[in-house]
């Protein structure tokens, strides 16, 4: 007979060769499994795969070494607890960050490489560990003495020093990578979670705590000797381990995640294991002999703990959690939480009370069977609670397990494994604690019994493989082929009829279809696709007979559907099951299509045509389109529409599922078209047009009667402005309806022919009341007839000329009621008021539309252009002169007007400027009066100045005021300049007082100066600042202008003392009249040095005023007298010779000016067209200059003539009506 420890041997060997090569190659299958390398965990889980692995060798040795009754089983377990301590100190962190909700986001950063790295790290460091752990336990382990405790025997040999270097090396290795992977976690975001903070704490205090623990109590190494410190840092470490977790359970963030409850309850663990682990750390730190039962009590702690509550965990970890947690069953869920936690309190007060019962301080007892009576009372009692425990515990899993499945009729790989393993732990735990704990009698101390034990490990670490090729779904995907599964001998006929058919009805009646169900449908249709089938004389794939069977079952399925929606007579009815019907046929066509996509594939692929969910949808088409089925359907629809139009009361959400449902028929191919020939918006319409053809057109045409027929009633009973509003409330109502119901397609057609009934067939009278309202100024009606003709382009250009017909009128007859006027500022109030009328209409009546403020800008420019002002005085530049002269007006000093009027009035008056044509001609105007105002020191504000250049510059280009810049950098310069004069030394001992304004020369508009003698009293001071002027700027030249200039003489021969504001040449005149007492006027000319002619333009205000008195000679009136003390002589000469001859000059200066600028525009457009025609190229030159001038066609041709001769451009030699550019 075979002895047993070689039956038992060969059990053994036939359970690890079969187990190991299973969880290999179970981890092949993970790894090449895409669809678990799409999982979040995939990294996670190929690690504790690995680990599973390894671990399965430790645990089936530990069941041999128990089944053969070796003394070998505290080594494997030593080895064991090594491997799990070395694998979760690496991963247990590790997993925990990577379960966070941010995992996807970083799986998908750059920094993935660098992830893998790190878990590759912990695996070489895992490898360490273990390694070291199998050494050491290999080296010091006698069978007779369990040896856990290295210093006391080999203390300082060179093995331990290394293995302590190595050891605190790899706990290093582990605390950088948390570091580093907690790095790249936040590197991205500017906030952490609590969890991975306290996670990192932890890995510190961890990896301190332990560092400690192995140099004090493992290796003795010599720099860190046993003292009361070390001990007390070791003991600090541990309180801290403890007292970092309980805080874990506060943190808002974990109170609403999904794991809510699963956290709280192990977070209470955590608090009462606190409890234990601060206890054990004092207990260290004052070097009690009561650790050992602290260590003995906690891990009684965890036992119970995790006895109860790990499998909930994992449970509870999978997708389902979210949906468990709302039904009805939760709590009945929270009932067993509860008896869980009863389970445990139970438990730990167990080993609480039998600890203490049996502890002594000098002998470490954990095997009671050795040394009290297994008789005992309290040995027997706690047996029988242990035992009633781990059954609670085991019925906990099956109820949850129930529960978890309960609402559905398939359970998860993971789910079983868990319900199984609970079951074997269960078995296993009894039984161990049967034969090492108490030697209850009625169970012996045999081999079989030992032999039960070791079985029950072994199966413990091998049943996983076994489970997963078993149950797995995946597997059986890889692995088992389905035409494996098919039996070839059962008829199609059948296979339809038991199979297929009830599941097809499931689906098109959206009835819940269960998993197995659904996928024995999906396993024989593809078995019965990949077919070869012989029907008659030819051989067809079995996807021909299941098209042919699934057309049959559409129709079917159609047609039944369809007699339940046509057997009432109520519209309302009809189309609210049509709806319902229509909704869960559209839900049912994705799923049936992902069914049948092996059909699709294999019938497509061979005879071409649709799809089975297009081929379903064809049926319901084809039902549809029968002729009484489509007028009761569509009929409703159009019905229902009418109905609302009437302001009935009905629900137009049940037209919706009529127009999806004829919308979704544009898949079906016509041979006529070819759709890749279609441009987008061809494709669109291609695809509606069986929409269009059976829903479109008929709404349409019922759109149109009803809105005609609404028309005639209301101008029947209606005057034609109360008319306008009912339209305009009726075209909004229908634009509502459309845009809730009809497809975006059909809207602007609908919209449309109500349009044509309401607005285009009655425009005439429409329009006829437009000048009435207009006259009127009737805001709120016009409004409502502005919104009507903005749906007609032809009716809005047509009342928007009415307008600028209509503004131009007015601005026409509001001038000539001013054209007596001698002021300008009366022609610009006049222009305001009509431009500030209409233009508030514009935007109140027509909502600022384009082409009314089109219409307004063209009517306002004619009028300001065209006149009775310029046509009284024959001249195009009379408006830009009254401008030109009322802007002067405003900004001279002496009006008296504040600050902000004077904005706003300049603010008006570049309204007025925008509507002036000739701009070039205001520009020369308004210089010239800015040179005499910055020159004669008028300005009243400089401020004002500035801005309304800035103003001019804005509406122009910078090119329009650089002139007038620089005449105000000039003036800057000079009251500069003239302070430093006066300051000067030279000029100090002089008692007259001195300024000059220097300028640039041919920026100011002075004509030529005229050059006369000066007198000696003013050419000392002229020569004195020539002097100064020469001394600060060498390189200039000053030229005296003295035409502009002007000073202050007082008299001394009149009987009271005068003074006299005169010209340069008005003061070297009198100034004569010193040193005699006549002159004659040649005389005076040629002491002067100037023609006689400029002296009589001279002498005209001195004669005028009686200052000279004119006899024979020139002599000064002794008796001259005047009310006034300071008379103005500037004022008094007028020069209309000057004037008439300023005036030629300017026009000439326009007219160079113009000349110059079409030249200019005329060689861009060339230059950068090089061919153009003879009407776009003088087309184009009057668009690039019309913001200065508008030219003459005249000018334009006279232009290209003069550029010709400069051979800037050239006619074409093939056709003479084009210019070339000359290059």
């Amino acid at each position: 007979m075979i002895p047993l420890h070689i039956v038992t041997g060969v059990v053994y060997l036939s359970l690890i060769s079969i187990c190991l090569p299973l969880h290999l190659f179970i981890l092949w299958i993970f790894v090449s499994t895409k669809e678990l390398r799409s999982n979040m965990a995939y990294m996670i889980m190929v690690n504790l795969g690995v680990y599973e692995c390894v671990e399965l060798i430790m645990t089936t040795y530990d069941g041999v070494a128990t089944l053969f009754q070796m003394q070998g089983n505290e080594l494997s377990e030593t080895i064991v607890g090594g491997l799990n301590s070395a694998a979760w100190d690496t991963h247990g962190p590790v997993i925990l960050i990577l379960s966070l909700n941010r995992l996807n986001a970083f799986l998908s950063t750059p920094k993935k490489g660098m992830f893998v790295g790190l878990l590759v790290l912990g695996w070489l460091y895992f490898a360490a560990k273990y390694a070291i752990n199998i050494a050491f336990n290999c080296c010091y382990f006698t069978p007779s003495e369990f040896i856990w405790n290295f210093r006391d025997s080999s203390l300082m040999n060179t093995a331990g020093m290394i293995s302590y270097v190595i050891i605190i090396g790899s706990l290093l290795i582990s605390l950088v990578a948390y570091f580093i992977i907690f790095g790249i976690m936040v590197s991205k975001r500017k906030s952490v979670s609590f969890l991975e903070v306290r996670l990192l704490i932890q890995s510190i205090v961890i990896f301190l705590s332990t560092a400690l623990t192995v140099t004090v109590y493992n290796y003795g190494v010599p720099v860190l000797p046993e003292s009361p410190y070390t001990v007390m840092a070791i003991g600090i470490m541990n309180i801290l381990n403890g007292g970092v977790n309980p805080i874990f359970v506060s943190c808002k963030e974990f109170r609403s995640n999904m794991a809510y409850i699963i956290m709280l309850n192990l977070g209470i663990f955590e608090c009462l294991e606190m409890t234990m682990t601060i206890f054990d750390g004092f207990a260290t730190l004052f070097q009690c002999k009561a650790d050992e039962l602290s260590e003995t009590i906690i891990g009684g702690l965890n036992s119970a703990a995790w006895d109860t509550h790990g499998p909930i965990v994992l449970i509870l970890s999978l997708n389902r959690l979210n949906s468990f947690l709302s039904s009805p069953k939760r709590r009945l869920f929270k009932g067993l939480i509860a008896l869980g936690w009863i389970y445990f309190f139970v438990k730990f007060g167990i080993n609480i009370s039998l600890n203490c019962c049996f502890f002594e301080p000098d002998v470490f007892l954990w095997d009671y069977r050795k040394t009290y009576s297994s008789a005992f009372i309290g040995g027997e009692s706690a047996y029988v609670i242990i035992i009633v425990s781990l059954a609670i515990s085991l019925m906990s899993y099956l109820i949850i397990f129930g529960i978890m499945v309960s609402t559905r009729k398939a359970v998860s790989f993971l789910e079983v494994r868990l319900l199984i393993q609970s079951m074997i732990i269960f078995f296993s735990t009894a039984a161990t604690v049967t034969f090492y704990k108490y030697a209850v009698p009625l169970l012996p101390d045999n081999h079989y019994a030992y032999m039960g034990i070791g079985i029950l490990n072994i199966l413990n670490g091998a049943f996983n493989p076994v489970l997963y090729l078993t149950l797995n779904p995946v597997f059986h995907r890889s692995l088992l082929s389905p035409s494996n599964l098919h039996d070839m001998s059962v008829s199609f006929d059948e296979l339809w009829t038991t199979i297929l058919v009830p599941v097809c009805k499931k689906i098109f009646d959206c009835e819940r279809l269960d998993i197995y169900r659904y996928n024995s449908a999906h396993s024989t249709l593809y078995n019965h696709s990949i077919r070869e089938i012989q029907l008659g004389e030819e051989s067809q794939s079995g996807a021909f007979e299941i098209h042919g069977a699934l057309v049959d079952f559409y129709s079917s399925a159609v047609d039944l559907t369809f007699r339940e929606i046509t057997e009432v007579v109520d519209d309302d009815v009809v189309l609210e099951r049509y709806g319902a019907k229509w909704r869960i046929f559209s839900t049912a066509i994705p799923v049936l299509n992902g069914l049948m996509r092996y059909v699709n594939r294999s019938y497509t692929k061979r005879y071409g045509g649709y799809e089975q969910g297009q081929m379903a949808q064809l049926a319901w088409k084809n039902v549809l389109m029968a002729e009484t089925t489509r007028d009761k359907v569509v009929g409703a629809a159009l019905r229902l529409i009418e109905r609302s139009r009437r302001n009935e009361k009905v629900d137009l959400g049940l037209v919706k599922a009529v127009i999806a449902s004829l919308a979704a028929f544009g898949f079906e191919r016509s041979a006529e078209v070819d759709e890749s020939d279609l441009s987008d918006e061809q494709l669109i319409e291609h695809r509606l047009r069986f929409y269009v053809e059976n829903f479109e057109k008929p709404v349409i045409e019922a759109t149109k009667r009803f809105y005609e027929n609404k028309a005639d009633e209301l101008l029947a009973s209606l005057g034609i402005i109360a008319f306008m509003h009912e339209a305009r409330r009726l075209i909004h109502q229908e634009e509502d309806l459309c845009g809730r119901i009809l497809h975006a397609h059909s809207r602007d057609a609908v919209i449309g022919a109500v349009q044509e009934a309401l607005i285009v067939k009655q425009l005439a009278e429409i329009r006829g009341k437009f000048l009435t309202l207009l006259e009127k100024e009737a805001v709120e009606d016009l409004n409502v007839l502005f919104e009507l003709c903005t749906r007609e382009p032809r009716a809005l250009k047509g009342i928007a000329k009415e307008f600028e017909d209509h503004v131009r009128e007015r601005g026409q007859k509001a001038i000539e009621e001013i054209v007596d006027a001698s002021e300008p500022s009366a022609f610009v109030s006049a222009v305001l008021a009509v431009y500030g009328r209409f233009r508030s209409l514009v935007l109140s009546a027509f909502g600022n539309h384009a082409c009314f403020v089109k219409a307004l800008d063209i009517a306002c420019e004619a009028f300001v252009d065209d006149n009775a002002v310029s046509r009284r005085f024959q001249s195009a530049t009379r408006v830009a002169e009254i401008l030109a002269r009322h802007l002067d007006r405003v900004q001279r000093r002496g009006v008296g007007r504040e600050e902000g009027d004077v904005e706003d009035v300049l603010r008006q008056a570049m309204i007025v400027f925008k509507y002036l044509r000739e701009k070039d001609i205001f520009e020369k105007l308004y210089t010239k009066l800015l040179a005499a105002r910055l020159v004669g020191g008028a300005s009243a504000n400089d401020d004002a100045e500035k801005a309304m250049i800035v103003n001019l510059r804005d509406a122009c280009g910078y090119n329009f005021t650089t002139t007038m810049s620089r005449m105000f950098n000039d003036i800057v310069f000079s009251k500069d300049l003239s302070t430093a004069f006066r300051n000067h030394e030279n000029v100090q001992r002089t008692k007259a007082d001195f300024s000059v304004l220097v300028l640039s020369a041919g920026t100011w508009p002075f004509a030529g100066a005229t050059t006369f003698s000066i007198p000696e009293s003013l050419e000392a001071h002229m020569q004195c600042f020539q002097e100064f002027y020469a001394e600060r700027h060498q390189s200039r030249k000053l030229i005296w202008h003295l035409n502009g200039s002007r000073g202050e003489l007082q008299t001394r021969g009149f009987p009271r003392k005068y003074t006299f504001v005169a010209t340069a040449l008005q003061m070297a005149l009198l100034l004569h009249f010193n040193n005699v007492d006549s002159l004659t006027e040649k005389g005076l000319a040629l002491k002067l040095g100037i023609t006689e002619d400029v002296l009589k333009e001279v002498l005209e205000p001195l004669l005028k005023v009686a200052i000279l008195r004119k006899d024979d000679n020139l002599v000064v009136n002794a008796k001259f007298t005047s009310k006034r003390l300071k008379i103005d002589l500037t004022r008094l000469q007028t020069t209309k010779a000057a004037t008439k001859k300023d005036d030629q000059e300017m026009e000439k200066a326009i007219e160079k000016g113009r000349m110059i600028e079409i030249q200019a525009a005329t060689v861009r457009i060339l230059k950068m067209r090089r061919r153009v025609e003879h009407n776009n190229l003088i087309a184009e030159v009057i668009e690039q200059v019309k913001t200065r001038f508008i030219p003459r066609v005249a000018m334009i041709k006279k232009c290209f003539d003069v550029l010709m001769e400069k051979e800037y451009l050239r006619r074409a030699e093939d056709e003479r009506d084009i210019y070339e550019y000359i290059s």
